[in-house]
């Protein structure tokens, strides 16, 4: 009572009073999915009413909680995992009686999710005074750009002042439809002020965050400025996660806001505890606010990236080796040949089409929904759930990237605390194929948090003969793996290896290809772990040019730091090459550099044609490079041998 006091004090002329007229964010119900008729567990009540239409007894109006809406880039979690399902072709979802009456200035915000780019084009909602009987289009969504599978926030999207009555009615309104164009909604809120006059709370952030950047063992601050009209209450600062960020104050008083338009510095610390990832979100609120601000904070795993990634080539021999990364205990190096190859692919699954439906199992039906398990149950359960029919398996999940709602698109084998699963797809015949190759990317089961100990068998079955590779220290990204095929009737398999107990042994696959190509030549190292910080090759391509990765990576963890890259093109040094036998010193030149790779410490003694001495260098056990000599002729001496140089 004492704020109220003392702010109505400052400014006597402000009087703000933000009312919530209506918040459903549609519970979390423990039945999914359960048609609006039927839901009890609805978060606003006061009388309001809700119902449904359908135009199609295919289609429904339904509450699910297996599609957790997340809006600002996936930064913020909505209020909970129940949301509002339109599953297409002539639906609509009706809120009736909701009293708004004596209050001013309405606004409606909402999120939205649309399952396919044209989910949007047929979506409308409608205001209506009388129950519904006559309805008036209050925003069509046509033109608005629908990102597929990704929720957006709709906010403050304004009423007319004839909407503030005792029996205000909403219709959310999907029109006829190709039936894949299917909508979510999420949150629904209108907010009012109390009087005519008032004005809505405003807040701006004036500096933008990037991306925090660590190092290791230290800690990165970085600033985050507020300035706002119209406060009338306290503005709270909330971190979602805050196990790895703090904030320099959690409170922003509104005497500080309204003074003269002033704005705010926050310090906003990332201080990593361990090797890991981690992200959260900063929600900025006041309870005169319309919509609170959300800034998405991103860290980063507290390895150092790999630096000072350099190749040298003395004769065939490529050596490569990088600065080592304290923390590291290990590397991962990839090496690929860059090569132009047509590939004709032969068969492709990306787990996009999974189908919700109801099967026949013996005498029972069976509901399978996208992020439940599949399990082999003996019968042909698995055919048209893939956009690949005849697949088998055990402890098959399919769904979402992170295993929630119908974001189709990939899919993850194995239990928690110890199981695994497998994979088999139906039979692929490459009679008269030449050249054929397998490639499947694949990942641990979280990006974020434990870590899996996951250890997996791919590769294919030819009859009995089972040609498959044990995958270990998977980690949180997509790698893609390749694989050579030597048969003409296979199985691909991807089976998880037995954990032990109370291991997670999970993990994720996508994008599984086989293709044909004629010239095509496998990676010369794929993700390679090493413990040191080189790694010399001998069997690279002259003129080839080679794309090269290292990254630094702890399997104990799982958790791996941004790639260090390079391209470097393999020369051909057979030309140049001299030896000098007595010091056992290889001696050539390229690109006007003298290279001396010596197996002692030693002085060479370099002369121009006329055996004028030019330098003397100490050279030592190794690869020695000389620079800055002029175009020409030279005799290097190392002990009692001459060879001769040409620089060009």
């Amino acid at each position: 009572m004492k704020k109220i006091l003392l702010i109505l004090t400052m400014f006597p002329l402000m009087v703000f009073s933000q009312i919530t007229i209506m918040n459903e964010t549609f519970g979390n119900p423990t039945t999914s999915p359960i048609k609006v008729e039927d839901y009890k567990g609805w978060s606003e009540k006061n009388g309001i009413v809700y119902s449904s239409k359908k135009g199609n007894v295919e289609h429904s109006v339904e509450i699910r909680n297996n599609q957790t809406s997340e809006y600002l880039n996936d930064g913020i979690l909505a209020s909970g995992g129940g949301n509002l399902y339109l599953n297409g072709d002539a639906t609509s979802f009706v809120v009736s009686n909701i009293n708004a009456s004596n209050c001013y200035k309405l606004k409606l915000s909402f999120g939205l999710f649309g399952k396919t780019v044209n989910s949007f084009l047929n979506f409308k909602v409608y205001y209506s005074l009388n129950d519904g009987t006559t309805k008036t289009l209050l925003k069509s969504f046509e033109s608005y750009v629908c990102e597929p599978k990704k929720w957006q926030h709709i906010s403050e999207i304004s009423l007319p002042e004839a909407a503030a009555v005792s029996n205000l009615t909403l219709i959310f309104d999907l029109g006829k439809t190709e039936g894949s164009a299917k909508v979510r909604l999420d949150d629904i809120k209108i907010v009012g002020l109390k009087n005519q006059s008032d004005d809505y709370a405003s807040l701006s952030i004036l500096s933008e965050i990037s991306r925090f950047e660590t190092t290791v063992n230290s800690e990165t601050s970085q600033n985050l400025s507020i300035s706002g009209s119209n406060i009338a209450s306290d503005v709270t600062l909330q971190l979602k996660d805050g196990s790895d960020f703090s904030l320099s104050k959690n409170t922003i008083t509104a005497e500080e806001l309204n003074d003269g338009a002033k704005s705010v510095s926050i310090g906003i610390t990332y201080s990593p505890k361990s090797v890991k990832y981690s992200d959260d979100t900063l929600v900025i609120n006041t309870a005169n606010l319309s919509s609170p601000l959300y800034v998405l904070l991103e860290g980063k795993s507290m390895f150092e990236n790999v630096q000072n990634l350099q190749v040298s080539q003395v004769g065939a021999n490529v050596k490569i080796s990088w600065d080592a990364v304290p923390t590291a205990e290990n590397y991962l190096i990839t090496i690929n040949k860059k090569q132009n190859v047509v590939k004709d692919t032969i068969f492709y699954e990306d787990f996009s089409d999974f189908q919700e439906k109801t099967i026949k199992v013996g005498e029972k039906d069976v509901d399978i929904e996208i992020g439940e398990s599949i399990i082999n149950t003996g019968t042909n359960v698995y055919n048209g759930f893939f956009k690949t029919a005849g697949w088998t398996g055990a402890n098959v999940y399919n769904g979402s990237d992170d295993d929630l709602g119908d974001v189709e698109g990939v899919c993850r084998l194995g239990k928690k605390a110890g199981g695994n699963g497998w994979l088999n797809s139906p039979s692929i015949y490459l009679m008269g194929k030449k050249n054929v190759y397998l490639s499947y990317k694949i990942r641990t089961f979280t990006n974020h948090g434990t870590p899996e100990k996951t250890s997996v068998k791919v590769g294919y079955l030819a009859n009995t003969d089972q040609k498959l590779d044990i995958l270990e220290n998977l980690y949180p990204d997509f790698q893609e793996y390749i694989k050579k095929i030597e048969n003409d009737t296979i199985k691909i398999r991807f089976a998880g290896t037995n954990p032990k107990a109370n291991e997670n042994n999970r993990f994720i696959i996508d994008d599984i290809v086989i293709f044909s190509a004629e010239n095509y030549e496998m990676p010369k190292v794929k993700n390679k772990l090493l413990t040191e910080n080189s790694f010399e090759i001998a069997d690279l391509t002259i003129g080839a040019e080679y794309e090269i990765s290292v990254r630094a990576y702890n399997p104990t963890t799982v958790f791996v730091s941004d790639s260090a890259n390079v391209t470097y093109k393999v020369k051909d040094c057979s030309a140049l090459k001299n030896i000098s036998e007595e010091n056992e010193a290889i001696i050539y030149a390229e690109n006007g550099i003298v290279f001396i790779e010596s197996l002692k410490d030693a002085e060479i003694n370099i002369y121009n044609p006329l055996g004028a001495i030019v330098c003397t260098k100490k050279i030592n056990e190794g690869v020695n490079e000389i620079v800055g000599l002029t175009q020409g002729v030279y005799l290097l001496q190392v002990g009692g041998k001459t060879t001769k140089i040409i620089l060009n």
